[in-house]
């Protein structure tokens, strides 16, 4: 699954960004009352490796639901990785979803894309509900460096909302999506990712990922109609029989290193 991401003023002759959202995309009905909420990072985890994902995913059960997932993190600086090129781009995105890890007709996404382009670095803020294209958020700016808290709402398989407030300026914005033409979500996986912005493994072109440090995701809560023990994999970045990534958690925190191959 791959979107469109704002580079540099280089770039801007090939993007093409969707409109924001109109007056019609509006939420449908009031969450489900009967939720529970939990750390994302309390249950059991098995270690899963990808192509292009490092994080945590958790799914429920078939009789349960996910209702939102948020969580909070700081937008790293990208760096040329070992072995690098300085005059290339590299480029990572750090989000939260609802749907992406295991349900195959739908995703509902929201964070930020950092870039390193010839020695700059830059950011912006998006969300998208895949397989309609991405968006990118014309009310609010983000930089490196800025305390990013992110909220993903599915109100019904085709309703929800998107939240984004950046806490080192203040700035928010949210965004209600409600249309018959969405696909519709299959509401049991949530994911908190660092990587590219395809599906895990998924096939198609993608800048490489930048050496992004490390990167926390903190007060990690999911809300979900009650499943007795929701399954987690911890994803790691393994490319070309190396791991790029290092995934650990505890209760509320999913932390993700870039190592490169130095393990």
């Amino acid at each position: 699954m791959l979107f469109s991401v704002l580079f540099f003023h280089v770039f801007m002759a090939t993007l093409t960004l969707a409109a924001p959202a109109t007056s019609g995309e509006q939420a449908g009905t009031a969450p489900i009352a009967a939720t529970v909420t939990v750390p994302a990072a309390s249950t059991v985890a098995q270690d899963v490796d990808t192509n292009n994902w490092a994080g945590l995913a958790l799914t429920v059960g078939s009789n349960a639901a996910v209702r939102s997932v948020t969580g909070a993190f700081t937008i790293p600086t990208p760096a040329v990785p070992p072995g690098g090129n300085s005059h290339e781009v590299y480029e990572s995105a750090a989000w939260i979803g609802i749907d992406g890890y295991n349900c195959d007709s739908a995703l509902l996404r929201t964070g930020v894309t950092f870039i390193y382009a010839n020695g700059d670095v830059n950011a912006n803020a998006w969300y998208e509900w895949y397989p309609s294209v991405d968006r990118t958020y014309y009310d609010i700016k983000v930089s490196i460096g800025n305390l990013i808290t992110a909220s993903v709402t599915a109100y019904t398989p085709q309703s929800g909302t998107v939240t984004l407030i950046n806490n080192s300026t203040g700035a928010q914005t949210s965004v209600a999506l409600g249309n018959a033409d969405y696909a519709a979500l299959c509401m049991n996986s949530v994911e908190y990712i660092v990587g590219d912005t395809t599906q895990p493994n998924g096939a198609g072109p993608s800048l490489p990922i930048p050496d992004f440090g490390t990167l926390a995701f903190s007060d990690a809560f999911v809300s979900l109609t009650p499943s007795a023990s929701p399954l987690t994999d911890l994803l790691n970045i393994v490319q070309d029989g190396a791991a790029l990534t290092s995934v650990s958690t505890e209760y509320d925190t999913i932390t993700i290193k870039y190592i490169g191959d130095s393990e």
